[in-house]
């Protein structure tokens, strides 16, 4: 839905030309949720079962939304399943865009269920899903979060070799942030290089902000600086190619300029 809801909106900011090029076409979608299923049914078994074995099972009725169920139990045993239909793409097919559906090599092939095993007690001894990338096949997913979150919760657990639940408190006030110690990295030598050019309010940002460790706190003015700094970077780099238009599009899913800013 929300593919055809912008594509349809770049009808509306193009000339003539494109307008009528645009008329000549239907668009209709694709959903996996279009498939049988019964996540209802699997709900409930899932809310009855006792171990990992019921638990396994009750989700092979579970087709969307995609999902990472967790599970765990009073014996110590952890694991987690991905869940989703998804769906088989042909090789031309680009799952962001709009396709031309009634060519054969971009339409959907086939459906079957997520090709992502489930993990039950892994050696390191502990599960994270934070919406991170699970798969670099891009028939599983494309909309993720960057795995800032992720790489954190790990950096805290490998601390410890018998995580208890004062662990688990302190790890819920954790204020640092990788995503923002990587853009730190990146860019405080290229400012430094033009420091020069900044006035003196400029300065004293940029002297906070190149001392800064990541932490989010509050209490600090650098946080401020820092998201300033990645909204103005983001839109200052995809802005004037994209319009303002297509830009508010862009950016209405936070995740992905996030992410690509960190790629170019």
């Amino acid at each position: 839905i929300s593919t055809a809801e912008s594509i349809l909106s770049l009808g509306d900011s193009t000339d003539n030309m494109l307008d009528q090029e645009l008329s000549k076409y239907s668009l209709s979608f694709n959903w996996t949720g279009q498939q049988t299923s019964n996540e209802l049914r699997a709900a409930i078994d899932l809310s009855q079962s006792i171990n990992w074995e019921e638990f396994d099972s009750s989700l092979d009725r579970w087709s969307v939304p995609a999902v990472n169920f967790i599970f765990s139990d009073t014996e110590g045993n952890i694991g987690i399943k991905p869940c989703a239909l998804i769906p088989g793409r042909g090789k031309a097919c680009n799952s962001s865009l709009p396709n031309p559906g009634w060519i054969r090599d971009y339409s959907w092939e086939s459906i079957s269920r997520i090709p992502i095993e489930p993990i039950i007690n892994p050696r390191k001894q502990y599960l994270l899903a934070a919406n991170n990338k699970l798969s670099d096949n891009e028939n599983i997913e494309n909309y993720f979060e960057p795995s800032s979150r992720a790489v954190r919760i790990e950096q805290l657990l490998n601390q410890y070799n018998n995580f208890a639940v004062n662990d688990a408190k302190a790890m819920q006030l954790d204020l640092l942030s990788p995503y923002a110690q990587e853009i730190i990295s990146i860019t405080n030598e290229i400012l430094e290089k033009h420091r020069e050019r900044l006035d003196s309010t400029e300065t004293e940002a940029l002297n906070r902000f190149v001392k800064w460790d990541g932490q989010l706190s509050s209490h600090l003015t650098s946080p401020s600086i820092y998201n300033a700094f990645i909204e103005r970077l983001i839109f200052n780099t995809f802005s004037d190619e994209l319009g303002e238009d297509q830009y508010y599009h862009f950016t209405v899913t936070g995740s992905i300029p996030s992410r690509k800013i960190l790629e170019l």
